[in-house]
């Protein structure tokens, strides 16, 4: 099911995702219902793939995408991770 992100919104957060599973630490990072814990390529992969997971996990970002605004999400992706 398709949400109400537009094509743009999609594009950022895709590439932003891509961006973040490059920086991110390894080990897993998110577990959504009846899956495994996937790594932080792994859920990049699933959102650039359009896959069952990454429609979940679209939802979930466009959530915050509609609270915070777009920019606000993708710069909290691109944020050096803390240590």
């Amino acid at each position: 099911m398709e949400g109400v992100l537009s094509t743009d919104e999609r594009g950022q957060l895709t590439q932003a995702l891509r961006q973040w599973a490059e920086s991110a630490p390894p080990g897993p990072a998110l577990a959504l219902l009846d899956t495994d814990w996937m790594t932080p390529p792994e859920i990049a992969n699933h959102v650039a793939e359009g896959t069952e997971q990454g429609e979940a996990i679209l939802e979930i970002l466009e959530h915050s995408v509609r609270r915070d605004g777009l920019q606000s999400v993708v710069g909290r992706l691109l944020r050096p991770p803390s240590r």
